[in-house]
């Protein structure tokens, strides 16, 4: 008797989440909207919202100051590119 009860009793177990699912996944609906925008259209956007196209291939070289903090201790660190040479200036 032992032997029949336990599967019956796990088998009620789990079907009755795997039920909830399949209800609550056939009750949602969604719908697909297509975008008027194409993709030359958002860069373009981008660019001119970033001041120009021609203003950013004017860009030469640009510093980034960091600054990360792993267990307790805090490393700031600034980094200048120029063309396609990467370096750091300064640790602190």
């Amino acid at each position: 008797m032992k032997k029949i009860i336990i599967p019956f009793f796990c088998a009620v177990l789990f079907s009755v989440p795997a039920a909830a699912q399949k209800k609550a996944a056939a009750s949602v609906k969604t719908e697909a909207v297509k975008s008027k925008l194409t993709p030359k259209e958002v860069l373009d956007n981008y660019f001119k919202a970033l001041g120009g196209k021609d203003k950013l291939e004017a860009v030469k070289s640009t510093i980034t100051d960091n600054t990360v903090s792993v267990q307790g201790m805090e490393i700031q660190m600034t980094t200048k590119k120029l063309g396609n040479k990467f370096g750091i200036v300064k640790i602190k």
